[in-house]
């Protein structure tokens, strides 16, 4: 999936409200919204979701004011925040109920929860109109190569010889590409 918040005072890219439990984010690019003044979150987190699994996510803000790329705003943290690539966001890579903003991607690799590396690279997309967010360059490798093979998990589509796919129903092959696209 492609996720891009709006443009209002607060955007949200994907917000998870009360009670959203077991919620699996795999394999999505995940922009803010241009917030216009306030805050810019590309991943909201709130009260009551339970077990939410954030894996193989491309995650990244832009817009004016505060920027968060993944935003607790609850006592409850992620079942796991696992391989995802969060970049362009000053405010906080990761905003953490109990202990504030982590800005440094050490600290966020710090968290109990995250059980493979998060990297913090730039990444180059198309740029074109319609926002499909496609992956220009093999660079960086840890996002067009470091995505964990997610093939057991039955959410993705599958094409006709049974093969996971990304957006366009391109096969995901090993090395798996983080985001909505195989690059």
């Amino acid at each position: 999936n492609i996720l891009i918040g709006g443009n209002a005072d607060d955007s949200t890219g994907i917000w998870l409200n009360m009670n959203s439990n077991n919620v699996a984010i795999f394999n999505n690019s995940i922009q803010s919204g241009h917030a216009a003044a306030v805050n810019a979150y590309s991943v909201r987190i709130s009260t009551g979701c339970n077990n939410t699994r954030i894996i193989n996510n491309i995650i990244y803000t832009v817009g004016a004011g505060s920027r968060y790329g993944v935003y607790e705003g609850a006592a409850i943290n992620p079942a796991q925040l696992t391989n995802n690539n969060i970049f362009d966001c000053p405010t906080a890579l990761y905003f953490d109920n109990a202990n504030g903003p982590l800005v440094d991607i050490l600290d966020v690799n710090d968290l109990a929860m995250t059980g493979s590396p998060i990297s913090q690279d730039n990444v180059s997309f198309v740029l074109s109109l319609n926002a499909d967010l496609r992956i220009i360059s093999v660079f960086p490798t840890v996002v067009t190569q470091g995505g964990l093979d997610l093939t057991p998990e039955p959410i993705f589509p599958l094409n006709p010889a049974g093969n996971r796919c990304d957006r366009d129903l391109a096969i995901r092959t090993a090395p798996w590409s983080m985001g909505a696209y195989e690059y």
